[in-house]
């Protein structure tokens, strides 16, 4: 069964690494240093992001066991299943029914997405999932009504944030949607979707028994078709933008 997500030394890192990606995102955003770069540039800022979470799942608190008992190693697992799938495959609906643009001046994509945001997800996914499942924990002793609650009002949160603070008028030669309050209202509904059905996956790595890293990647691929069906669901009503 699903546990409460705890406070341990490779989510604390997460949450103590989660201000420099931000910085750096808010530095770019803000002084538009990205303008002119080619795509070395671009792959070395998603490898540059990426780097550091992948070297401390392996490095914080490693223990005596295999790489695949280590937490931030099994964390990692799950999340590099739903920023694969979600990347490469979830974007279509962003594409096609959503108005999303991508207008990083980049060759290396898969299905539209420039390869370099694989690795800028993996930043944001680790703080979206940790600090998901940390609020939750805080809240296990709750009713079980206000835990729902909180989990979709989580879930559909991070959707909104995360396109308000991104879709902005001084990104649109990078990136934007082109109807953007649609996006803040119906396509945070689709977005906050993903997060809904994926969390429980992350939750799955402190279940008891304890999974193995087969399980628990098995665990986030389902978790992940569950989204993408769902995204296809909305496809079907959604008026493309």
């Amino acid at each position: 069964m699903l546990a409460p997500m705890p406070l341990t030394p490779y989510t604390l890192f997460v949450l103590a690494y989660t201000p420099a990606w931000i910085g750096v995102m808010a530095f770019l955003m803000v002084t538009h240093a990205m303008r002119g770069w080619g795509e070395q540039g671009y792959l070395a800022l998603g490898l540059g992001l990426a780097l550091p979470l992948w070297i401390g799942a392996l490095v914080v608190a490693p223990g005596r066991g295999p790489a695949s008992e280590r937490e931030g190693v099994r964390f990692q697992v799950v999340n590099a299943v739903t920023v694969i799938l979600q990347s490469a495959l979830g974007t279509l609906l962003f594409f096609h029914r959503l108005g999303m643009e991508y207008r990083f001046p980049v060759r290396l994509t898969i299905l539209g997405t420039p390869l370099f945001l694989f690795g800028v997800t993996v930043a944001y996914f680790s703080t979206y999932y940790v600090v998901m499942g940390l609020a939750l924990a805080a809240l296990s002793r709750a009713p079980r009504a206000a835990r729902i609650a909180a989990r979709v009002a989580l879930c559909f949160g991070v959707a909104f944030a995360e396109t308000w603070f991104m879709a902005t008028p001084g990104m649109r030669e990078w990136f934007l949607y082109r109807d953007r309050p649609f996006m803040l209202t119906t396509g945070s509904l689709c977005y906050g979707t993903l997060f809904l059905c994926t969390l429980p996956a992350y939750e799955q790595l402190t279940a008891s028994p304890r999974p193995s890293l087969g399980r628990l990647a098995l665990g986030a691929l389902g978790a992940n078709a569950l989204a993408l069906a769902c995204y296809g669901l909305f496809a079907l009503v959604v008026t493309p933008r």
